[in-house]
């Protein structure tokens, strides 16, 4: 487990690596949406990322990656709980190229509210 990482190495990251197409970060549990999107924004040609178990990832990194890296194939969220219906609505308008998206073990808040009986809507 990788608990040391931060968003500082994230950054330098998508500072230094603009060619970089794949990354693994799973719980790396340090890692927040500041950091992520540096990677997305200074490595548009991210191909794969997998995220499992980042408990601080939220909508703003699938907007970001939405904006930046058009050639994402695969997406790894399993875990990431703070992800909502509006964050896979912005991914999907702008990565469709993804053959592979897990979000198993994705429960946002929303549908906890549906679980729970409660419809948004």
């Amino acid at each position: 487990m990788y608990t040391g990482i931060s968003d500082v190495g994230m950054k330098a990251i998508g500072e230094g690596l603009s060619l970089l197409q794949s990354l693994d970060v799973s719980y790396c549990r340090k890692l927040t949406d500041k950091g992520l999107s540096a990677v997305a924004k200074g490595c548009s040609d991210l191909r794969v990322l997998h995220l499992a178990g980042c408990r601080f990832v939220t909508d703003g990194i699938l907007e970001a990656l939405s904006k930046s890296c058009h050639n994402m194939k695969k997406l790894g969220l399993q875990g990431c709980t703070n992800i909502t219906n509006y964050g896979l609505i912005s991914l999907a308008s702008g990565c469709q190229q993804i053959k592979y998206l897990d979000i198993n073990k994705w429960l946002s808040k929303e549908k906890k509210g549906e679980v729970a009986g409660v419809d948004g809507g």
